[in-house]
C-alpha cells in the first residue's frame, strides 16, 4: 500500500501566495464596498447576519501547504478542505449578503492568481 507524501511549500510558492493573498483582500474590500453602496447608498444596510469565507478543497497542493505555513488556513474536519481566516474585507456590517460579495470576490482572485480552485462559503448568524 501506498502513503501520500506530504507536500512542502517552497519559498518561491510563499511569496506568491503572500501577493494573491493581498490582492483577494483588496478585491473583497472594493466588491463589499461596492455592493454596499449600489444597494445601501444610505448606510443603512438590512439584511441577515451571517458570515462568508473563502475555502479550498484541494488538500494536497503546494498552494494549500503555503497556506498552511502562513498560518491563514485551518482544516475542515466536517468536510475536508480548509477555510481561510485572517482576510479582513472592513466589512463594519453584520450583512451576509456583503459578506458573501466579498469572500466571492477573493475566491475569484485566489483561484486566477494561483491556479487552484477556491469557493466562497456562508452562513447565517
Amino acid at each position: 500500500m501506498t502513503s501520500i507524501q506530504p507536500i512542502e511549500a517552497d519559498e518561491e510558492t510563499i511569496a506568491l501566495v503572500r501577493q494573491a493573498l493581498t490582492s483577494a483582500e483588496r478585491a473583497g474590500k472594493e466588491a463589499a464596498r461596492a455592493y454596499r453602496l449600489a444597494n445601501w447608498p444610505d448606510g443603512h444596510v438590512v439584511d441577515t447576519c451571517g458570515y462568508a469565507y473563502v475555502r479550498t478543497y484541494d488538500s494536497h497542493s503546494k498552494v494549500t501547504a503555503a497556506l498552511l505555513n502562513l498560518k491563514v488556513a485551518d482544516p475542515l474536519v466536517e468536510s475536508g478542505g480548509y477555510e481561510l481566516h485572517g482576510l479582513n474585507f472592513g466589512i463594519q456590517y453584520q450583512s451576509m449578503q456583503i459578506e458573501e460579495v466579498a469572500a466571492k470576490a477573493a475566491a475569484h482572485c485566489l483561484t486566477e492568481r494561483l491556479g487552484q480552485n477556491f469557493y466562497m462559503w456562508s452562513r447565517m448568524d
